[in-house]
């Protein structure tokens, strides 16, 4: 992934730093966003045990790590899904497929940017605030934290029930119709449990979980070198240059 108007070479060395594990065994990167979200469950005492790691996770656990992996796989394409279980890696081979049509996707016109591919969408186009990155050289920061907030919101609110949302409700219903649209991908007419899980048929599926882990997704990404540049307004706080 990469963030409009940054250096391509730093881009290439701190991307992997923010990566999740995914391909035939979930071998391929390091789970950082995994154990990221691991460490605030524990932190936060929301029921995940000390010394939980990625590989002893349970499916409740799971369902918050799916969560975070949405942003980066928003067709839900590097899991198996099955009733059993929502952690067996797929080969990935149809994710990276789907990715790599993203990239020459947004470099030629299209009549709708949103019925583009959804996993390019998030990579290289208009979603790309999924990872609090600008959608394209010279959008203000503003911009992207609009439509950062917009997000943030809805997912709260289905994480929470408030205001009524629920796994049932439909897209277009929230304020997330502004990303999509009826001729979208996903269309506005799903619902929530679709935009997150594609309707997964595991039997411990919980959307909220996984709104939650979206949002989480978001916060981790910020404080990515590779995604957002930072200024530090509270110098006299710094306890070294590494930091």
């Amino acid at each position: 992934m990469t963030s409009p108007g940054h250096d391509e070479s730093s881009e290439q060395t701190l991307s992997v730093q923010m990566s999740i594990g995914g391909g035939p065994g979930g071998l391929i990167h390091q789970p950082i966003h995994e154990s990221l979200t691991l460490s605030a469950l524990i932190s936060a005492g929301a029921g995940v045990p000390l010394g939980t790691t990625v590989a002893h996770a349970t499916n409740a656990d799971w369902e918050y790590i799916r969560g975070v992996v949405w942003n980066d796989d928003p067709d839900c394409l590097l899991f198996n899904e099955r009733k059993e279980g929502n952690h067996t890696y797929s080969t990935a081979g149809t994710w990276a497929l789907r990715y790599k049509q993203g990239e020459s996707e947004w470099t030629v016109p299209l009549a709708s940017d949103r019925l583009r591919n959804v996993t390019g969408r998030s990579h290289y186009g208009d979603l790309q605030f999924l990872h609090s990155m600008a959608f394209e050289s010279g959008e203000q920061p503003a911009e992207t934290k609009r439509k950062i907030m917009v997000w943030l919101e809805v997912m709260y609110k289905l994480a929470n029930g408030e205001d009524g949302i629920t796994p049932e409700t439909a897209i277009g219903t929230t304020k997330l119709a502004e990303f999509c649209p009826v001729l979208s991908v996903p269309p506005s007419f799903k619902s929530l449990s679709y935009l997150l899980s594609k309707d997964s048929p595991f039997t411990g599926l919980d959307v909220r979980r996984r709104a939650l882990g979206s949002m989480l997704h978001i916060i981790q990404d910020s404080y990515a070198l590779g995604h957002t540049k930072r200024t530090l307004l509270n110098p006299q706080d710094k306890q070294s240059d590494s930091e």
